[in-house]
């Protein structure tokens, strides 16, 4: 009967001796990732604020600022020798800005950004609408998300037909909610709309932004997407042929890209199109 007992308490006290093991470990490894996160935040800060100083030291040297459709790459830091967080500046106006469909152009840089009451604004938009048109058949997504873009941003609750969506659909959903009716805040608003998917999200990430004003293409930083875009006749040789002309040497001003002799030809617009840009994203890894 002692000898039970015995066993009983033995057992018992090796259980509290692993719960307490285990307890220290899963403390520690709590410790641990607090560590972690408190460094990866303070990277962030200083990856933020070498980002600035990159686009002060482009401006102060060149008044304007020119980054590949890579991005700029920011030095490594590394925690404990072994993780290296990654930062890049991106030009976001490599992009196609999905406000452009309702925002109306600035016409110098001290203006005020100004929504149009009808939520139309129609030169920018065609141009924007052929843009995306032309990428979203690039992209194979479908194009009827285009009419659920302006339907999903505009400040009216009438649908266009035929692919747009209003408030009578968003509201029939689990859980219901309601179109933003105002322009986009976010690029991830995009899967709330009605048919997208997470596939067609992806693909289109890299050639969309969300900017609080309309914005003009950057020619020098856009992807090769982007540039066929610009036009129905740019090829695939004819947006790689830009890419290599604007590496060896950036284009100037919008004129000096229009007057290369193998786009000249095209008669192309120079419709929201620039060679600078004012917005950055950051883009870390690690």
């Amino acid at each position: 009967m002692v000898l039970v007992a015995m066993l009983v308490i033995l057992a018992l006290m090796t259980t509290v001796v692993v719960a307490s093991t285990r307890s220290h470990q899963m403390l520690g490894s709590l410790m641990k990732n607090m560590r972690d996160h408190q460094w990866a935040l303070q990277e962030l800060q200083r990856l933020e604020s070498l980002a600035i100083v990159r686009l002060q030291d482009y401006g102060a040297q060149q008044d304007k600022v020119s980054l590949t459709p890579h991005g700029y790459p920011i030095e490594p830091r590394a925690a404990s020798g072994t993780t290296f967080v990654h930062g890049e500046l991106e030009d976001l106006q490599g992009r196609v800005n999905l406000n452009n469909l309702l925002s109306a152009p600035k016409t110098s840089p001290g203006d005020e950004v100004v929504w149009s009451a009808s939520g139309e604004n129609p030169g920018g938009r065609r141009v924007t609408m052929a843009r995306l048109a032309a990428l979203f058949e690039e992209t194979r997504v479908d194009p009827a998300l285009i009419d659920r873009i302006l339907d999903w941003s505009d400040p009216d609750s009438r649908q266009r037909y035929p692919g747009g969506a209003e408030d009578d659909y968003y509201l029939r959903l689990r859980p219901p909610y309601r179109a933003a009716n105002q322009p986009l805040a976010a690029l991830d608003e995009l899967l709330l709309l009605k048919g997208m998917s997470d596939e067609w999200y992806e693909r289109l990430l890299p050639l969309l932004v969300v900017l609080p004003e309309a914005t003009g293409v950057n020619v020098n930083t856009a992807p090769v997407p982007v540039l066929r875009a610009l036009h129905p006749s740019i090829t695939d040789t004819l947006a790689e042929r830009i890419v290599q002309q604007r590496g060896e040497k950036p284009f100037p001003s919008v004129e000096a890209f229009l007057g290369q002799p193998f786009l000249s030809a095209l008669e192309m617009k120079p419709d929201d199109l620039v060679v600078t840009s004012r917005f950055f994203g950051r883009r870390t890894d690690w």
